[in-house]
């Protein structure tokens, strides 16, 4: 992205930023950054604990979701094991399975509305299979796991078999209780739910991310620690953050408030785009390359599927009110000189 782009809706971050408390709390330990971050993560479990009453041995905390992930595949996954997938989905699960010479299955979506399949899922297990990874809201078609879903998976999957949950983009969802989810990892050993600080908490900079799962579980997953694996300002910018229940409130109506007005304005366009619960939209053009060069060159810049599996897709972040405008205008005009996304 060139230094001029002007309106960021490709990285699915909260443009409304991150609480007060938290830029105020930077502010105040800023000068003693020449001394080193405690050597746990005790605090932060202790007010995520506090926050989803659950035990802090439920917990783990690291340098973003996706390192999470990279604990999960180090912990479980080897060269003679598999781990499956649902494409179109974020191209990290993949990658980490891979670097550990594991095997990857694939069990697509479906086609038309991105739904996921749990039969499909459970009949694609074998007893090579290690983690199932599941996504939900889904990055990048915003597609969920209903709680029907959620619960004929977590009983038809294997107990030797690790169900991890991507809930990064949880908080933005229609149903949006965290806790839900999060209370089966006291009765499942086999659940991971994986959750971050960069996207309704604006902490997308500090790269801050979770784990919650079982405490049996977590135990293998914190062998990978490293020493002084979180900075202090992360450490207390995440407590900050979990403090400020009105300020995350607040971000996460003003995205989904938008979210309803891009949504309802493209099809008033005439562009394919599907119903999101995340932070942002997918669109598919006729000609992708050509839309995702045009806004470009009116300095707005999105994001393409083709990492995440799927070919020819745009993916829209939620921006500020006025982001938004000027990319509907812009999309306006590109419609105007070419029927490239229309149905």
């Amino acid at each position: 992205m060139s230094n001029t782009m002007k309106i960021k809706l490709d990285a699915n971050e909260n443009p409304w930023g991150p609480s007060p408390q938290v830029v105020e709390i930077i502010q105040q330990i800023a000068t003693n950054l020449h001394r080193y971050p405690k050597r746990d993560d005790s605090e932060l479990c202790d007010a995520l604990s506090a926050k989803y009453n659950l035990t802090k041995q439920h917990f783990c905390v690291a340098n973003s979701a996706c390192d999470v992930i990279e604990m999960i595949t180090r912990a479980f996954l080897c060269k003679q094991t598999q781990a499956i997938v649902c494409p179109p989905t974020f191209h990290i699960y993949e990658k980490m399975a891979k670097l550990q010479e594991a095997q990857v299955l694939e069990v697509a979506l479906g086609a038309k509305d991105f739904s996921y399949n749990i039969t499909q899922i459970i009949a694609a297990i074998t007893p090579q299979t290690r983690v199932v990874f599941v996504c939900s809201p889904n990055n990048p078609t915003g597609s969920t796991l209903s709680s029907s879903q959620f619960s004929e998976l977590l009983r038809g999957i294997p107990k030797d078999v690790l169900l991890v949950v991507d809930e990064v983009y949880k908080h933005f969802a229609d149903d949006n209780d965290l806790k839900q989810s999060m209370h089966y990892t006291n009765n499942y050993r086999n659940l991971f739910i994986i959750h971050s600080f960069s996207k309704a908490y604006g902490l997308a900079g500090m790269r801050l991310g979770y784990g919650v799962s079982h405490p049996s579980t977590m135990l293998k997953i914190r062998k990978f620690y490293r020493t002084y694996h979180l900075n202090s300002l992360a450490l207390a910018a995440g407590i900050a953050a979990l403090n400020d229940e009105e300020h995350l409130q607040k971000s996460v109506a003003q995205v989904k408030e938008q979210r309803v007005f891009v949504h309802n304005e493209l099809q008033k366009l005439g562009v394919q785009c599907w119903p999101s619960e995340g932070n942002f939209i997918l669109i598919k053009p006729k000609d992708s390359e050509e839309m995702h060069k045009y806004l470009q060159q009116n300095n707005i810049a999105v994001g393409s599927t083709a990492k995440s599996g799927l070919q020819g897709g745009l993916r829209i972040s939620i921006g500020l009110p006025e982001h938004n405008h000027l990319f509907l205008k812009s999309m306006e005009k590109y419609l105007q000189r070419s029927d490239g996304c229309k149905k």
